[in-house]
């Protein structure tokens, strides 16, 4: 008997677990006494696909460890990689009496981005992907990425743990925390190395 690991053990002996990719036959997994698999016993995962895989950059060590993990990952599952970068708007405090307008994005700092966006492709290329697409957008960096990711979904979204000084941090709050709270996909937020 096979059991898919999706629904309850059956009952009477141990059942054979499939084990992908590990170059033996199918063994029998250890089971306790209420079924479930023991410490140690594997079972076969639910095949994953990772068509598209968008990774969001800013210049920052995490971000750049994120592209790593992005590039690795779209080698690995031959995947479409999308770089997203976010030139963001700097909140602009007026004094009450004047009328609110929304602040630019100096030039210099837009041209910036876009450099950063034309070097994490050509990152990516020297590793060796071919499909990939970037866009360098202006805004608020979690609404401008969840806007982004819903016009074009995404199987897999790579953030990294911080981009921001810890200043702009407590201003504008935590990027990955916001995007976490309401992207609908699965994100691998990156943490730097140990």
């Amino acid at each position: 008997m096979v059991w898919d690991g999706r629904s309850s053990p059956p009952a009477g002996p141990p059942p054979v677990v499939r084990l992908h990719g590990v170059g033996g036959p199918s063994r029998p997994a250890a089971t306790g006494a209420n079924g479930l698999l023991a410490a140690g016993a594997r079972r076969s995962m639910v095949g994953v696909n990772l068509g598209r895989i968008t990774v969001a950059v800013d210049g920052s060590p995490h971000a750049e460890r994120a592209l790593d993990f992005a590039v690795d990952l779209a080698k690995r599952y031959e995947s479409h990689l999308s770089i997203v970068v976010v030139a963001p708007l700097v909140p602009i405090y007026v004094p009450s009496a004047e009328p609110w307008s929304a602040a630019q994005v100096p030039e210099t700092e837009v041209a910036q981005y876009r450099t950063l966006l034309d070097q994490a492709t050509e990152r990516a290329r020297k590793a060796g992907l071919t499909a990939i697409d970037g866009v360098c957008l202006e805004g608020v960096i979690a609404d401008e990425l969840l806007a982004q990711i819903e016009a074009h979904p995404t199987d897999l979204l790579v953030l990294g743990s911080r981009g921001l000084s810890t200043a702009k941090r407590l201003l504008l709050g935590s990027v990955s925390d916001a995007v976490l709270h309401h992207v609908k996909c699965p994100v691998l937020v990156v943490r730097p190395s140990p």
